[in-house]
C-alpha cells in the first residue's frame, strides 16, 4: 500500500461506523476515473474509494478501482463487499486562449500520423475565431463551444499553390474541423471528435 494515499474525509456513528475515504495516487489526473465503495471482512466500516481520471475508459478505470480496493483490505480479511458508484472526468481545459500542434488528423480512413514540411498548429482566440497552418496553405474559421461540445465552421484558407498531394491534405484537414463536434483534454493533449464519437483531430499542446 507504499502507493496509497488515504485521506478520512468524513466519519458518521451508526449501529456500526461508517467512515468515507478518499484514495489518492500520485500519478497525474486525466481521461476518466472511477469511485466506489467497499468492506473489508474484519472491518465493520464501509470505505468509499476514488481513483484519479487516469485512464481512457470506464473498464480501465473499474479494474484500477478493484485493484485498489483489493490492496486496502489486503491487511484487513480481504475484501468482502465491492460496488462501483460512478464513472467522472477532469474538466476540460477551456480553448480561448489556447495553441495547440496538430499530431494525426483523419483522412477518411483513419488517423494519420503527420510526417511534417512544416509544423501543423492551431489557435483559438478569445473572440471566437480559430486559425493556424496547415500542410500547404493558412486556415481560419469562427467556432462555439458548450460544455464539451464545439462548432468549428466558416472554415476559409489562402490560396497558395503547392504540389497536388499537400493541398489534398489541406482539404482533408479543413474537412476535419469542420467535422468537429465534440472535444476532451487529457493533460497536453486535445482530441476532437465528430458526432459518432470517431476521432477528427488529436493534437498537443504548444
Amino acid at each position: 500500500m507504499s502507493n496509497l494515499a488515504i485521506k478520512k474525509t468524513k466519519e458518521i456513528i451508526t449501529g456500526c461506523c461508517l467512515v468515507a475515504l478518499s484514495l489518492a495516487f500520485t500519478t497525474a489526473a486525466y481521461g476518466i476515473g472511477a469511485r466506489g465503495e467497499l468492506t473489508c471482512y474484519n472491518s465493520c466500516r464501509n470505505y468509499s474509494i476514488e481513483t484519479p481520471a487516469d485512464y481512457d475508459n470506464e473498464d480501465q478505470a473499474a479494474q484500477a478501482l478493484y485493484n485498489d480496493a483489493l490492496a486496502f483490505c489486503s491487511d484487513q480479511g480481504g475484501l468482502a463487499y465491492y460496488r462501483v458508484e460512478s464513472f467522472y472526468g477532469d474538466e476540460n481545459v477551456q480553448l480561448s486562449g489556447t495553441s495547440w500542434e496538430v499530431t494525426r488528423y483523419n483522412d477518411g480512413r483513419g488517423l494519420v500520423d503527420i510526417n511534417l514540411y512544416r509544423e501543423l498548429d492551431l489557435r483559438f482566440w478569445e473572440d471566437g475565431k480559430f486559425g493556424g497552418r496547415a500542410f500547404c496553405n493558412n486556415y481560419m474559421g469562427d467556432y462555439t463551444v458548450s460544455e464539451d461540445e464545439i462548432s468549428m465552421e466558416a472554415v476559409i484558407s489562402t490560396y497558395k499553390w503547392c504540389e497536388q498531394r499537400r493541398m489534398r491534405q489541406d482539404d482533408l484537414l479543413v474537412e476535419a474541423f469542420r467535422d468537429a463536434a465534440r472535444y476532451e483534454t487529457r493533460g497536453d493533449q486535445l482530441i476532437l471528435k465528430d458526432d459518432y464519437g470517431r476521432v477528427v483531430l488529436l493534437l498537443s499542446r504548444k
